[in-house]
């Protein structure tokens, strides 16, 4: 049921998408028009990612758990939200962080997850910061 939904809502950003682009071409010239494109498109960017979520979510899981470089990975969400979101998150690590078992695309998720919360605090670099245990 959930993944039926989730095709669905997929279908609908996808005509979103098209009509935002025809009214994006039809207001060049229209400067009082243009002002709620930027955010209607973040609205339906957020969207879209919401259901990427979903669909990782609700995948079958296979849960491969795995040695993770928590710190390389930590560092590789942040540039990789940064490029996409046009917001820096700043990722430090303090001390060495051992490798750890996990399922590296949750892990990952979780990451993509705290970058979106930074960036809802509107300041740019936000930090992450990750240590080990007792500093």
């Amino acid at each position: 049921m959930a993944r039926k939904i989730i095709h669905d809502t997929n279908n609908y950003y996808g005509i979103l998408q098209g009509y935002l682009s025809l009214l994006e071409m039809e207001s060049a010239d229209d400067e009082k028009l243009r002002k709620f494109l930027p955010p209607m498109k973040e609205a339906l960017r957020s969207g879209i990612d919401l259901n990427k979520r979903l669909v990782e979510f609700y995948r079958p899981s296979q849960e491969m758990v795995t040695e993770v470089d928590l710190a390389s990975v930590t560092r590789e969400v942040c540039a990789a939200f940064a490029q996409e979101h046009d917001f820096a998150v700043e990722a430090i690590i303090s001390g060495k962080l051992k490798p750890i078992l996990l399922n590296e695309p949750a892990i990952r998720a979780l990451v993509g997850n705290l970058c979106s919360l930074a960036r809802k605090t509107g300041t740019s670099p936000a930090r992450l910061e990750l240590a080990p245990a007792g500093l």
